[in-house]
């Protein structure tokens, strides 16, 4: 009974056609041959189809690289009848011997000729093969890992000379808002004195910032440099000052941080665009 069923099974396999695609094969005619394949991926002129056995590559909607699928000759033009003219029958009888013996030589001769040939044609379209396969696979790999975006500081000045040009913003800032808030509290300090905080201050904020930025690779500090100047600031404003206390110093310092962080801030953002364009980044202030 094993036996019947298995030859019966061997029989239905034998008749059942086989779905083949050819190369130069339209994407129509596979996808009817086929049926629709189970994955599609399409850039530009290349298309590649995944069915369940196998893929296809199409190049301009015809079929270039075929890999775990059966492959045919495809369709073959029937060859024109060449019309020969018709010769007497004497002359055909008389050139026989001659045109028997030209025919079983031409063959002879011709068949070296044709293999190489078609072993050469054959090597070409192996080559031609490959290369295709490579540059597909080539292009899926950048399909499937596109490159990461370009940044907005990638496209901005050097990250050195926007550091540079905000401690300048934030020190002439610096200056301003203690002179301004010395003279709301009635604090006798020279400008030498003032010029000296507004250092002490810059400096502090920007050995903190360079320590964050390129020896540990912050991207902020939390305002730990803010911190660091404002304590120095306080020691600063109280040996270059004439009349004051403690709590002046302290209130003169967080009047004039408050005012640095805010309006200064925002000044150098619209300086460094104005001079830069867009991107640059900020200083982790």
């Amino acid at each position: 009974m094993r036996i019947l069923v298995l030859a019966v099974a061997c029989l239905l396999l034998s008749v059942t056609p086989v779905s083949a695609v050819y190369y130069g094969q339209a994407r129509e005619e596979v996808v009817k041959e086929l049926g629709k394949p189970v994955s599609e991926l399409k850039r530009g002129a290349r298309e590649v189809m995944i069915f369940k056995t196998g893929r296809i590559e199409l190049e301009s909607g015809k079929v270039a690289v075929v890999q775990g699928l059966p492959v045919t000759d495809g369709p073959v033009a029937a060859p024109m009848p060449t019309p020969m003219a018709d010769t007497p029958k004497a002359a055909e009888s008389a050139a026989g011997p001659i045109e028997t013996k030209a025919a079983t030589e031409a063959p002879a001769k011709a068949a070296p000729i044709s293999a190489a040939k078609e072993k050469s044609v054959e090597q070409q379209m192996i080559e031609a093969d490959a290369a295709a396969r490579t540059k597909m696979e080539k292009q899926i790999e950048e399909l499937e890992n596109p490159p990461p975006p370009a940044r907005d500081h990638d496209r901005g000045p050097p990250r050195w000379l926007t550091f540079i040009v905000e401690l300048i913003i934030k020190a002439v800032m610096m200056l301003a808002a203690l002179k301004l808030t010395t003279k709301y509290w009635d604090v006798e300090i020279s400008w030498f004195g003032l010029a000296m905080a507004a250092i002490a201050d810059t400096v502090a904020r920007a050995v903190v910032g360079a320590i964050a930025l390129w020896a540990l690779g912050m991207g902020t500090t939390m305002y730990a440099d803010e911190a660091t100047a404002a304590l120095i600031l306080v020691v600063v404003l109280r040996k270059v000052s004439y009349n004051q206390s403690l709590a002046q110093a302290v209130t003169i310092t967080l009047t004039s941080k408050t005012f640095t962080v805010v309006v200064g801030s925002f000044l150098s953002v619209v300086l460094l665009r104005a001079l830069f364009g867009g991107g640059g980044g900020l200083m982790p202030f």
